[in-house]
């Protein structure tokens, strides 16, 4: 499992303490109701009275860390443990069950970064979700999805996107399952977007609110949009695999390329080193085979000039328009 760096923004930082609130607070994302003794400021408030999928609590959790210097996980088949220093610790329990023990004087902030990471995609993984480690927006009723490596641009295309008038669906996070007549279905996050500092600036997002950052010099700007989010699931219509390139273009994978695309773009393999089960393994292989065979899986080179975002919407437009009538 890879250091997804949350311990290198942790150190050297005080923060403010969580300021809980009491009992709680239930929001929705993700196709879920969650239940959450931490404030939760990115995500959509639910109903009260909505029975939750997921309970998010602040627990003890007694594990033997005093010597970890690095990040720690530990996986079983019902419980899965991860630490980083100077953030806290997390215990997934089974699949509707999050336990946190913060550090001390960590922030809400700080916290939330891994919990609506790694630990909400872990967790997902339980519910036998495929998630990608991707962004989607909406664009004229078909939903598009932006995959790709870090520093390709899949936040900075999306926030694009939007300042052009379309509806984000979800950013960095996104949730899928395979019907049965093998229909994928994405499910929407929540109405943010975490954007690189020197991108940040390049919008306005409709006066979206800024978050304040989890921690002194952190790299990115947390936008929570003012727009109404949309909370329908939806089949996505492409997958765009960013490429860096001196232009903007698409071209669409062959099957077998496609589905080397999704499966390499997987989140939970970047995150987890335990060996998977037969069962999980089969079912991953489906999940990202059922996807690459029901949408259209793309190359999309795109130029690095920020100045050229606008060239990269139009050809994703221009892609998108031969499915029109």
């Amino acid at each position: 499992m890879r250091d997804t760096g949350f311990q290198t923004v942790a150190q050297g930082h005080a923060s403010a303490t969580l300021g809980l609130p009491s009992p709680g607070a239930t929001y929705r994302a993700f196709g879920l109701t969650i239940l959450s003794e931490i404030p939760l400021p990115e995500l959509e408030l639910a109903s009260e009275n909505a029975q939750p999928d997921i309970r998010i609590r602040l627990r003890p959790i007694l594990r033997d860390i005093t010597s970890a210097t690095r990040s720690t996980y530990a996986y079983g088949l019902d419980e899965q443990f991860l630490h980083w220093p100077g953030v806290g610790s997390f215990l997934i329990r089974g699949d509707d069950t999050i336990e946190v023990d913060p550090a001390p004087d960590v922030s809400s902030g700080l916290i939330r970064l891994p919990l609506l990471g790694p630990v909400m995609a872990l967790l997902m993984h339980q519910r036998e979700r495929l998630v990608l480690h991707a962004s989607a927006v909406r664009i004229g009723g078909q939903l598009v999805v932006f995959a790709g490596d870090k520093g390709a641009g899949k936040s900075t295309t999306t926030a694009a996107a939007v300042e052009r008038g379309h509806a984000l669906f979800t950013d960095d996070l996104l949730p899928l399952t395979i019907e049965p007549n093998g229909r994928p279905v994405a499910y929407p996050g929540f109405p943010s977007l975490k954007l690189v500092t020197d991108c940040a600036s390049l919008f306005s997002l409709d006066g979206a609110n800024e978050l304040e950052a989890p921690v002194e010099g952190f790299p990115k700007r947390i936008r929570r949009l003012n727009q109404p989010f949309l909370t329908a699931p939806a089949s996505p219509a492409r997958v765009y695999i960013l490429q860096r390139s001196d232009g903007a273009r698409t071209a669409a994978l062959p099957p077998t390329d496609a589905l080397r695309a999704v499966m390499r773009f997987a989140y939970v393999p970047l995150f987890q080193s335990k060996p998977w089960t037969s069962s999980e393994t089969r079912r991953h292989f489906s999940q990202c085979a059922a996807l690459a065979a029901g949408t259209r899986v793309v190359r999309l080179e795109t130029p690095s000039d920020l100045g050229r975002l606008n060239e990269i919407i139009d050809c994703v437009e221009d892609d998108l328009a031969v499915d029109t009538p």
